[in-house]
């Protein structure tokens, strides 16, 4: 059996988004497709983590699945505080100045 390598008979990885909405399922009944989907799943939580900061990293560095990340930074990083937004805007606009 050849190595799966990304892109090569990866259909799942044209729907990345997918993966961070559970959208894209594994499938059981193939263990080609069951290690291009592992790839693929692997390769969006590296992307992720490789794009947040430190803080963001530790907190979600250990989350097996792309969609469980996301999650967990919406509910903890989301500005649902109209006053809060107002105040943090306030801020980040007094330190460019």
């Amino acid at each position: 059996m050849e190595p799966v390598t990304i892109g090569q008979n990866c259909p799942c990885l044209n729907n990345k988004v997918g993966f961070c909405h559970r959208g894209v399922k594994r499938d059981v009944s193939d263990r080609m497709k069951q290690e291009c989907w592992d790839t693929c799943k692997n390769t969006v939580i590296s992307w992720i983590l490789n794009l947040v900061n430190n803080s963001i990293k530790k907190s979600v560095m250990f989350m097996t699945n792309a969609s469980d990340i996301r999650r967990h930074m919406e509910k903890s990083y989301s500005i649902t505080n109209g006053a809060n937004k107002y105040s943090l805007n306030k801020q980040l606009y007094e330190t460019n100045e």
